[in-house]
């Protein structure tokens, strides 16, 4: 009987691009596009600079692009740096019935491992589908469990993510793929206390994940091998971290190949934990609709899920007075109040600048929440659901239950390239016509021979 693995790798095997449907290849282009401009953006944070000279210090074998740098580094490396850039402010896509971000693992790998290859923009696209569809079921399989543990899903699905695409991109007979899978159950990894502190950890995780997927390819390449049954295995995957019966390990397989998991990945319009979204949503639309003026607020109660509550409400302490801008992100407190002192929430709203503004801290004082057990078997949205109590008794009220960006609640393909624009200024590129290229090759990649055409509009 076929394992989990083998029909994973059956598919990895036999997609092709003129299989995938046309809606899936525009929605892949949407998440490259928002991938690379996000990965832009970081390059102006203190961490960028870390990352890229640690790896340029690792590794010395020119093969591959890193964003905004003229390095060229070995395939893994700059998947490392990469998948570190386009997580690292926390304004990359999101699966949320997988409670994973999809593009961090699998674009650095297509884009690294296409450049080294020197594949065509077909099958780049075929590889960077792939990924999403194999990283989203694994993430759907673990059932939420990995945060509920104090795990981060992205980087334990995100390798074999990254080796599924690594070895697609390399042309890994069935059996290797298999083997590359069997040797991620032991790569994977990635603790959440960075939720207490907001120190730089989490950032990394999505990048190493696809360095690790890279290299468990070039194992199997060689022959090495690993357990087919790294799924189902009682010693496996999923019965190490979580328990078996904690999981569901169906939706591995479950439609692979005809239900398109692509099509709910999410581009965000917050830089910021997914968890916040609707809850800013409310409170902006709230402030617009009734003039509220955050001075004559007295409380906001934010009725959540306890998973919801564990990665952004507690410690309620630590949450409502953040010292880094990690912490603002993955603060309910913070993101709440920013949202009504300024009336927007974008990069520039996590800046040394708010975290200090009294405003902002006086109005995050007043935050409170409420865990609703009901919300916790919402698991495909993260909902938000707000109470705004003013120090002259009204009372407001507003609920969110599909976040901006959802199928349910879609965000427009010209708010993503506009986004796309806004991360690129921010990054300080000002050559239109780069910009226009970059662009170009986005949206006619399938055209395009050779997949460096891009990654060197990318340094």
């Amino acid at each position: 009987m076929p394992t989990y693995a083998d029909s994973i790798a059956d598919l990895a095997v036999n997609l092709r691009f003129e299989s995938i449907p046309s809606e899936v290849i525009a929605k892949a282009k949407l998440h490259l596009l928002d991938s690379i401009g996000v990965g832009f953006a970081a390059t102006t944070e203190p961490f960028a600079q870390s990352v890229v000279k640690t790896v340029e210090e690792l590794d010395g074998r020119p093969e591959s692009s890193i964003l905004a740098a003229e390095t060229l580094l070995s395939q893994e490396y700059a998947a490392c740096a990469n998948g570190t850039l386009i997580h690292g402010i926390d304004f990359d896509d999101t699966h949320i019935p997988g409670i994973v971000h999809p593009s961090a693992c699998v674009v650095p790998a297509v884009l690294a491992c296409g450049e080294a290859r020197k594949i065509s923009g077909k099958e780049a696209l075929e590889a960077q589908v792939l990924g999403y569809e194999v990283v989203t079921r694994i993430g759907m399989a673990a059932n939420g469990q990995f945060h509920d543990r104090g795990l981060h899903a992205t980087p334990f699905c995100g390798t074999f993510a990254a080796a599924i695409v690594a070895g697609k991109i390399r042309g890994l007979a069935r059996q290797e793929l298999v083997n590359a899978m069997g040797i991620c159950g032991s790569q994977g990894g990635g603790i959440q206390q960075f939720l207490v502190d907001g120190t730089w950890v989490k950032k990394l995780h999505p990048g190493w994940a696809a360095h690790s997927g890279i290299v468990a390819s070039l194992l199997a390449s060689r022959g090495f091998t690993g357990p087919s049954e790294v799924f189902e295995g009682d010693l496996g995957f999923f019965s190490a971290y979580l328990g078996l019966e904690n999981c569901r390990l169906n939706s591995l397989t479950e439609g692979l190949g005809t239900v398109w998991e692509t099509l709910r990945i999410q581009v965000k319009p917050y830089p910021s934990c997914h968890f916040t979204h609707s809850f800013m949503d409310c409170v902006l639309a709230l402030k617009e609709e009734y003039n509220i003026q955050w001075q004559d607020i007295k409380r906001i109660d934010c009725r959540i899920s306890p998973r919801g509550a564990l990665i952004i409400c507690e410690p309620i302490e630590k949450r409502r007075r953040v010292t880094t801008p990690y912490g603002g992100r993955f603060s309910l407190p913070y993101t709440v109040a920013v949202a009504l002192v300024e009336g927007k929430v974008g990069l520039e709203q996590f800046s040394e600048e708010c975290l200090n503004d009294e405003r902002i801290i006086a109005l995050a004082s007043r935050v409170d929440y409420t865990k609703d057990e009901r919300l916790s078997q919402e698991v495909a949205h993260f909902p938000g659901d707000v109470t705004i109590e003013m120090t002259n008794g009204k009372i407001y009220h507003r609920t969110q239950r599909f976040e901006r960006g959802s199928p349910e609640n879609p965000i427009a393909k010209d708010e993503v390239r506009n986004k796309f624009m806004a991360n690129i200024a921010h990054a300080g590129i000002r050559d239109r016509k780069r910009i226009q290229d970059i662009l170009r090759a986005i949206e006619n990649l399938e055209q395009v021979t050779s997949i460096g055409e891009l990654t060197a509009l990318l340094r």
